[in-house]
């Protein structure tokens, strides 16, 4: 019995070793530190019954401290060569009372500031008055000592002092009363002489909403909690340009700002509004603004205020010293609340750090000027024992700062019985390797805004790999002088290259042409467009001159940026007739054009295809590929033509039907192996309410990508299936994902080694609308990355949306949200873009041999051409679920994931089969042994 007790044990132990393989590692929103980067814990004061620390670092990377004790008053310590000095009563500038007491320690708000050589400042507020002190770090008695209080300004609620590499002194306050003909508002001042004088305070943004802000601080009575109002200072080295950026606060306005001085302060340019509270009503509301800068690069980041509770943070950013600033984007934090304290540590020989204190919790980042880092938990920093006693510490922060690149502090209260002041210390001089190795999207650039919708957007890639965006805006051309009545917008055509990694300012490219027929309406707008460019790398476009309209031809040489005269004369072209729509352009190997577009309803409804082999001078008459009439279809719409290499053509188109259990609705989809001659019978591929559709070829591979939302359900479901053999054959149906918004905004590419990146905009549980960026491989599905562009507003018309992926391993993507915007107070269309780096493995040969193509009957003419019949196939198609929840990793069947299941699962068939034979073996000598 002992033996089988000690073998069951052994399995045991096997089994879990064995399991523990297969278990896959997960990454997770953010990280905890990975080393504990802290140095041993200090108590500062070790008497207890201490409270208020106010820390700082002079030139030489020594740290004082001042503290309250509430029995003897104030008292101060420092470092030496041999570590912490012992704690000495100190004559402070700053009272007892003031120290002793938590609310008036608030307002008085003490800065210990270094500056160059062996000055320190004091900076605090006495009442309502901002005044400083100068102490000397080089005297024997360090900052026992201070020079008289000198004031700087009166009723000054909020401030924040930088002291520059030249010694200069920065000084930004809130004054919150109108005073000696100086209104309330933001000022700017600074000292050129080590705070022997200052200039002329600078007004930067006069308010009377303001004064709200003034405490009522009267003598014996404790002061009311203090209202945040965030002001922050950053100095940028930008060659010979010394640069000051000013973010701030408009509390009672519920509004952000920055205003920046290109000439160290001397001057300053009128502040933006970064972000104010959303038009739509409710408690959102952004607050506690911040900025670091480096060079040319400059961050802001602030919170939102979703509720009493929760935030959301949010930043811009500049990479050419704040002319221009990107799109408001979320930076996915792993907390949602308001945080207590932001900060920025910026030293000009290092990456600026970005601390967040919320909930008594650390958290680190940084910023290299286009990318931030994980978000790491500090959990070391605040919470520890107590080298002498063994108690566990945990700390209220108090002050975080640098001490020398690479090197920082921070300063605390035990919360918990001592109330001793604490210091610890940290190593960041790793502060580079934080960041990620392939970074994510980058923050979005604004290409333009419009009060009107913007749609038709497309990402055109020539052959020496440069990019071109169209897009269709409405917009007023022209307002002759005395207009009264405010005449409809057109919709033109724009057009944007992309110089670097940034997009050009977009400018006009087509306008409605007039009709050849004298008698039709001019509607003065574009309805449709779809640019394509050949193997000679020209850029052929095709658009529709209205609703119901002409469709006009032209073309263009290609080269790196195009202007609206590079373009040949529009030609009309003659064969589509006016009710066509949704049109599909390629061209074939052969290098003719093709063009597929739909009649959607009337006794011609179905899809079409004419060819140009002259380059766009003469065309074919339409070819029938879809007859919606005798296969019963409601409403033709969204063609998507290709080709693959061995010369087949393929096309898929949708029977949207308003009828319930209409069994023909759904997608399609037909094929062609003779360059067009004949073509299969449609297949259904779907009998669900189609919202989106593509058909991507690589190579004589083709995906199939749709999504569809299923009856009586209100979910987006978004699949995929594959055929490795020109669209013969074709493999299960994968699911990718799927969404409860009823909106669409999918789009997919294929890369030179024909992966598949797709992009998914959904909307999540808490609001936000995240950009989800998803990419294909033999492997199966996985999810890349995401991007929050936080609520949106919403809109009925489709979400314009595409995404390029270069053989660099260049991917960028276009947008159009209705965003808010603070300057015009409300929602306008905004087009931005983005872009990452992607890895992209080697590119495989591609087959050149045309396998064998079956033989198709020719069509039988009729007086009313139609597409070749055969025997239809039922599709049943077998939905292999692979869902991802939102914004998690996909699981798909031959993903790690699938394989560590599996995995898992053989490990234990394998075992509980040894363990039974061992089990019935053990038995069977067991009873023959009793008989």
């Amino acid at each position: 019995m002992m033996f089988l007790k000690r073998l069951i044990s052994l399995f045991a132990l096997l089994f879990l070793l064995f399991s523990i393989g297969w278990i896959p590692a997960s990454a997770p929103v953010f990280a905890q530190s990975r080393t504990n980067r802290w140095d041993p814990p200090q108590n500062i004061s070790k008497a207890g019954e201490s409270l208020n620390p106010i820390l700082g670092a002079d030139a030489n990377g020594d740290l004082h401290v001042f503290w309250a004790d509430l029995r003897s008053g104030v008292y101060y310590a420092y470092t030496t060569p041999d570590g912490w000095s012992a704690p000495k009563k100190a004559s402070f500038p700053i009272s007892r009372e003031v120290m002793n007491s938590t609310l008036a320690f608030q307002h008085a708000n003490p800065r210990l500031v270094r500056s160059i050589g062996t000055r320190m400042y004091l900076f605090w507020k006495d009442e309502n008055f901002l005044v400083f002190n100068i102490g000397n770090v080089g005297s024997a008695e360090k900052l026992t000592s201070w020079m008289p209080t000198r004031l700087i300004a009166r009723f000054v609620t909020h401030y924040d002092v930088q002291v520059d590499s030249d010694g200069i002194i920065h000084l930004a306050y809130l004054q919150v009363e109108d005073y000696a003909n100086n209104p309330a508002g933001i000022y700017y001042t600074r000292s050129l002489d080590f705070g022997g004088n200052w200039s002329l305070p600078i007004l930067i943004l006069p308010s009377i909403y303001f004064r709200s802000l003034l405490p009522v601080i009267q003598a014996g009575i404790e002061p009311p909690q203090p209202i945040m109002n965030s002001l922050d200072l950053s100095i940028a080295q930008h060659g010979e340009q010394k640069i000051i950026y000013l973010a701030f606060d408009q509390q009672p306005r519920k509004k952000v700002w920055i205003a920046q001085s290109d000439n160290g302060g001397q001057d300053w340019n009128t502040p933006i509004e970064i972000d104010a509270a959303s038009s739509s009503g409710g408690i959102s509301s952004p607050e506690n603004i911040h900025v670091a800068s480096m060079q040319e690069h400059a961050v802001l980041v602030w919170q939102v205020r979703q509720s009493e509770t929760v935030c959301f943070t949010y930043f811009k950013q500049s990479d050419d010293a704040g002319k221009t600033w990107s799109a408001s984007q979320r930076l996915n934090t792993p907390f949602l609340t308001c945080a207590d304290h932001i900060e920025f540590l910026e030293n000009p020989d290092n990456l600026p750090l970005l601390s967040f204190y919320t909930q008594k919790l650390l958290y680190f980042t940084t910023w290299d000027g286009r990318n931030w880092s994980e978000i790491f938990n500090e959990p070391y920093a605040l919470s520890f024992m107590d080298p002498e006693t063994s108690n566990g510490v945990s700390l209220n922060l108090f002050n975080l700062t640098s001490i020398h690149p690479g090197k920082i502090a921070l300063t605390g209260v035990d919360i918990n019985a001592n109330h001793d002041i604490w210091v610890r210390s940290a190593n960041v001089e790793d502060i580079s390797s934080w960041l990620p190795q392939n970074p994510g999207w980058k923050p979005s650039q604004i290409i333009q805004t419009t009060d009107n919708s913007i749609s038709d957007l497309q990402i055109i890639e020539d052959q020496q790999k440069h990019w071109h965006a169209f897009w269709l805006q409405d917009e007023i051309l022209e307002l002759p002088p005395g207009t009264l009545v405010r005449p409809q917008p057109q919709r033109i055509a724009y057009y944007a290259f992309l110089d670097g990694t940034r997009w050009s300012f977009p400018i006009a490219m087509f306008k409605p042409l007039a009709s050849s027929d004298a008698s039709q309406r001019i509607e003065e707008q574009i309805a449709r467009l779809k640019v394509t460019v050949d193997a000679e790398n020209r850029f052929l476009a095709l658009w529709q001159n209205q609703i119901g309209g002409e469709v006009f031809f032209s073309w263009s040489k290609g080269k790196e940026s195009l202007s609206a005269l590079d373009w040949s004369p529009p030609t009309l072209v003659y064969p589509i007739p006016n009710e066509a729509t949704d049109f599909s352009i390629k061209t074939s190997p052969e290098h003719s054009i093709k063009v597929a577009y739909t009649i959607p309803i009337n006794e011609n409804r179905g899809v079409y295809i004419i060819e140009s082999k002259d380059s766009g001078k003469t065309w074919t008459k339409p070819v029938p590929v879809i007859n919606g009439v005798s296969l019963g279809w409601e409403t033709v719409s969204k063609p998507v033509l290709t080709f693959t290499t061995d010369g087949g053509l393929h096309l898929s188109a949708i029977n949207q039907s308003l009828r319930e259990g209409n069994p023909d609705k759904g997608l399609y989809e037909t094929h062609s192996y003779d360059q067009g001659n004949s073509w299969t019978t449609p297949e259904k591929v779907s009998s669900n309410l189609i919202l989106w559709n593509t058909l991507l070829a690589y190579g004589n591979t083709l995906h199939r990508i749709w999504a569809e939302r299923e009856p009586g359900d209100n979910r987006a479901v978004l699949l995929h299936q594959t055929s490795q053999d020109s669209g013969r054959t074709w493999g299960k149906v994968t699911r990718i994902t799927e969404w409860n918004d009823p909106s669409v905004a999918v789009q997919a590419t294929t890369d030179e080694a024909g992966q598949v990146h797709l992009i998914v905009l959904s909307t999540q549980p808490l609001g936000n609308d995240t950009l989800r960026y998803m990419v294909w491989t033999l492997a199966g599905w996985d999810e890349m990355d995401t991007l929050d562009f936080g609520v949106i507003g919403k809109t009925s018309q489709e979400i314009p949306l595409d995404i390029k992926v270069r053989k660099d391993g260049f991917a960028g993507f276009l947008i159009g949200l209705k965003l808010y915007n603070p300057q015009q107070n409300r929602d306008v269309m905004t087009l931005l873009g983005s872009d990452r780096t992607v890895e992209i493995p080697p590119v495989p040969v591609l087959p050149t041999s045309i396998p064998e193509t079956p033989v198709l009957p020719s069509p039988t003419p009729t007086s009313t051409p139609s597409p070749t019949k055969v025997s239809e196939p039922t599709f049943t198609p077998h939905l292999q679920s692979t869902t991802a929840p939102p914004a998690m990793s996909i699981s798909t069947p031959f993903s790690s994931s699938s394989l560590f299941l599996i995995g898992g699962v053989f490990s234990g068939l394998v075992f509980l089969t040894v363990l039974g034979f061992v089990g019935f073996r053990y038995l069977k000598k067991k009873r023959s042994f009793y008989h």
